[in-house]
């Protein structure tokens, strides 16, 4: 309920799971008004009356909140959701991917943006008014960093570059997403304190997934991926994680040479 223009917080993480670690309303640590936000949303989340639950519980747990809510933080934590029950409390449970995030309906909102933008850009018209607006959520600021360079303005964003020591107990080289200064010389992370713990390793067990599927990609090994697919954590047993991967290794052979 604060004026926005009153607020200032600091996010860090990787793509799609970046977390508020430090939220201020003029100049005081709102952290505190937060988790009483927190436990509100919780109570109401038990009778079913207020969306992603499970980003509050986090914020409870860990003391930071992760900043794009359920549909993408569900997707981290593939262990407390093998069964696909989503909810908490006595509320109904529902099913991720169908009564809840639909993959149909994500995937068929998204063909219908792509329509209208072809549409937009093969029309003679000018574009539409609502072109120009700034709406909620997830807009691109490419032009904003790029002017932000070009003029020196030094304005800061939210942006992904490889860590040189930014996040200092997160691996070196991995991408990670954290606050960084758009001026004349491009972009310069700003350093962060040390995350805590629990915060690292939410993280820390990501990036290596993602070096494992890397590495597995690049030396042709079966049992590198199958490896990569166990620290997902999706699978529930290393039969299944062997399966999995013999699966979707004949699939995509055609593209997969070297596994061959």
């Amino acid at each position: 309920g604060v004026d926005l223009a009153t607020l200032r917080y600091t996010a860090v993480g990787m793509n799609h799971m970046t977390w508020f670690t430090e939220v201020r309303v003029n100049g005081q640590d709102a952290m505190p008004r937060l988790h009483d936000v927190a436990k509100h949303k919780i109570a109401e989340a038990a009778e079913g009356k207020v969306d992603n639950p499970f980003s509050w519980q986090m914020l409870q747990l860990f003391g930071a909140f992760p900043a794009v809510l359920d549909r993408h933080v569900t997707e981290f934590f593939p262990q407390l959701f093998a069964t696909g029950e989503y909810g908490i409390g006595a509320a109904e449970r529902k099913t991720l991917g169908v009564d809840v995030f639909s993959l149909e309906e994500t995937i068929a909102y998204g063909d219908r943006i792509y329509a209208q933008m072809k549409e937009d850009a093969l029309s003679q018209e000018p574009l539409p008014a609502d072109y120009f607006e700034r709406v909620g959520g997830e807009h691109e600021q490419v032009v904003e960093i790029i002017d932000s360079i070009r003029r020196d303005t030094g304005r800061i964003y939210s942006v992904n570059l490889p860590n040189t020591g930014q996040v200092p107990n997160l691996p070196m080289d991995a991408i990670i997403e954290a606050p960084a200064v758009a001026e004349a010389n491009g972009l310069r992370a700003i350093t962060q304190p040390e995350l805590p713990v629990g915060i690292v390793g939410t993280l820390a067990t990501r990036l290596a997934w993602v070096e494992t599927v890397v590495e597995a990609a690049l030396e042709g090994s079966r049992d590198t991926f199958v490896q990569a697919l166990i620290l997902d954590g999706a699978v529930r047993s290393v039969q299944m994680a062997e399966e999995l991967a013999d699966e979707l290794l004949a699939a995509h052979a055609a593209y997969l040479p070297q596994f061959a």
